[in-house]
């Protein structure tokens, strides 16, 4: 396995990291279908990329996003390499907004043609060994960098291959705190796709997993990426 290490600041100040490019075949597979939009729920349209949805009890961050009209699908959406969601009433800094606590984040960092892996890759042909040269050095940056910024790793679980919507992604799973802060669940799915690599990171206070948990199950389930390169 040819491992190729890079890192990149998101604007919440965690650093996440984009490790390697793995040389192997595309299962040639297409994404699935778009899933329905859930009652009350809002699809977020991202340029050049794709979808995914956030429930109700969430609002888009305020910041100085473009945003574009595709005149084809009639759909309006987001020209952003980045975009964060929040809990809703956090924006008008009402009282409810800051009774809880989550994140969905999903960025895009973009390279040269070649390196990365694909966005469909087969997953069978990962061997233990990569699995474990994988795992350690993303345990040992997330220390690093949550160190950085005042935190704490609590929990680490193994890193794991896995296929979202027919889509190759490797998932870090871990729960950070803050000095005595509230422990806070961290789910950072990273996919490889040729030219670059799309993060979408959720996270929630574990004590709010309750509340948060299904519905970014979902969120999960929506990703949709049409620009596969």
């Amino acid at each position: 396995m040819n491992i190729r290490k890079t890192k990149f600041m998101n604007r919440s100040g965690f650093l996440f990291i984009s490790i390697f490019l793995i040389i192997f075949h595309s299962t040639k597979g297409q994404n699935s279908s778009t899933q329905p939009l859930v009652s009350g729920w809002e699809r977020i349209y991202i340029k050049d990329m794709g979808s995914f949805d956030i429930p109700p009890t969430m609002e888009i961050q305020k910041g100085n996003y473009r945003e574009y009209l595709d005149h084809i699908n009639k759909v309006k959406g987001f020209d952003v390499n980045h975009i964060t969601a929040q809990q809703k009433g956090l924006n008008e800094m009402s009282n409810s907004g800051f009774q809880k606590y989550a994140r969905i984040i999903f960025e895009t960092s973009i390279g040269k043609a070649g390196d990365y892996g694909d966005l469909n890759f087969d997953i069978s042909q990962v061997s233990e060994a990569d699995l474990d040269e994988v795992n350690h050095f993303f345990k040992t940056q997330i220390i690093e960098s949550l160190s950085l910024i005042g935190n704490k790793l609590i929990k680490w679980n193994p890193v794991k291959f896995k296929k979202i919507n027919n889509m190759t992604c490797i998932n870090l799973s871990y729960i950070r705190q803050l000095k005595d802060g509230p422990h806070v669940m961290v789910e950072i799915y990273n996919f490889h796709n040729n030219d670059r690599i799309h993060t979408l990171t959720l996270s929630y206070r574990i004590e709010e997993s309750d509340y948060w948990k299904k519905d970014f199950e979902t969120t999960l389930k929506s990703l949709k990426i049409n620009n596969i390169r």
